[in-house]
């Protein structure tokens, strides 16, 4: 869902399945009966339903999100597995996820966050997390919100960069989308104390930018649902607003891996707000398609505005980063055609009056260094 932008929580379930097979007790009831002394039987791990969950979270890693669906389907339909299923649930609502299709993953991980409440409270805090980005896709931020609250609220339980960083980032864009802007900008404080931390904590990992970059690109990642930015494009930009300045501190990393991820980000992210602009709106007399091209001027003006204030908080002077040099050109491109299509559809300076002093308020989005 998120252009291959996040990786299945696969290790901590591997891991999940290796104690079980470990411990004198079965963790998720995936064990047949072995012989013990007084005549019982120790449980066992059926080793072929491990091998096919590998495949499907292999699939997943991949970004094979069809083929994950299948393996996992397959593993409840044919190989029922009692509470190992809360696994297969959740990586099957990844799966959803990862093809768009938000209201099934919602009720996947909504479905894993109840069974697992009091049982598996990992299991339970990565379900709420992620149901908070299925929320965000179909346009229900206040749940949205409620989501990444309770999942803080389990915050021991998740990793440290999500919990510190990614979370509170997601908060601010669902409240800024809200037009909560005293909230946002409380978790907006929050994500970037929580990066300032994070780069002390790892400062001696030579694996820090790829830390960084990855936790950056996770903070800033936007769901590209078209629907969703037709049906209230000025929201979208609003959050934009928040998200891409960890999406461009996320580039400027200059990580192999995740750099160019969080670029490719930023780049769709406009050329979806520009579809919509594009559209046609039929006969131009008619008081319908003038509000609709009063709404387009008003969604090019923010877009605008957005993309002058991404490309202000650029570092200067960087020249050893290929990815960050073709995201400055990709934002000088959109920003072209944004001031073109603005001015095709009006007398006014491409970049109204309005606009350019909304400009000059918006805050500097750029995270410091600590």
């Amino acid at each position: 869902m998120f252009n291959g932008s996040w990786r299945v929580l696969s290790k901590f379930l591997i891991l999940l399945i290796s104690v079980s097979m470990l411990s004198g007790c079965s963790l998720f009831g995936l064990k047949k009966k072995a012989p013990q002394a007084d005549g019982e039987t120790q449980p066992q791990i059926d080793p072929d339903l491990i091998a096919e969950f590998h495949l499907g979270v292999k699939a997943l890693d991949d970004e094979k999100y069809p083929a994950a669906e299948a393996i996992f389907k397959t593993i409840l339909t044919e190989k029922p597995t009692n509470r190992f299923q809360l696994v297969v649930e959740y990586n099957l609502a990844a799966a959803y996820e990862g093809q768009k299709r938000c209201k099934e993953a919602g009720r996947g991980y909504r479905k894993v966050a109840r069974a697992s409440l009091g049982k598996f409270p990992r299991v339970e805090a990565q379900a709420l997390y992620r149901l908070s980005f299925a929320y965000t896709c179909v346009g229900a931020d206040e749940k949205a919100v409620v989501s990444l609250l309770d999942a803080l609220r389990r915050k021991k339980h998740l990793q440290e960069e999500v919990a510190v960083a990614e979370i509170p980032a997601r908060l601010a864009s669902a409240y800024a989308r809200l037009g909560n802007n005293e909230k946002a900008e409380v978790y907006y404080s929050d994500a970037r104390r929580g990066i300032q931390y994070l780069r002390a904590r790892f400062k001696n990992r030579r694996s820090l930018n790829d830390i960084l970059a990855k936790t950056l690109f996770l903070m800033g990642r936007i769901a590209p649902i078209e629907n969703r930015v037709k049906s209230d494009s000025i929201e979208y930009l609003s959050g934009l607003e928040y998200l891409q300045a960890y999406l461009l501190q996320a580039v400027e990393m200059n990580s192999d891996k995740w750099s160019p991820k969080a670029a490719d980000q930023i780049s769709k992210a406009y050329d979806l707000v520009f579809k919509v602009v594009k559209d046609p709106v039929g006969n131009p007399s008619k008081l319908e398609s003038q509000k609709k091209l009063r709404q387009n001027y008003q969604i090019a003006t923010e877009a605008l505005a957005n993309l002058k204030l991404l490309k202000k908080n650029i570092l200067p002077n960087i020249t050893n980063n290929n990815t960050l040099l073709e995201l400055r050109a990709a934002i000088v491109q959109r920003e072209s055609k944004f001031q073109e299509y603005l001015a095709l559809n009006t007398n006014e300076n491409p970049l109204t009056e309005t606009a350019e002093q909304k400009e000059g308020l918006k805050r500097d989005l750029k995270l410091k260094d600590p």
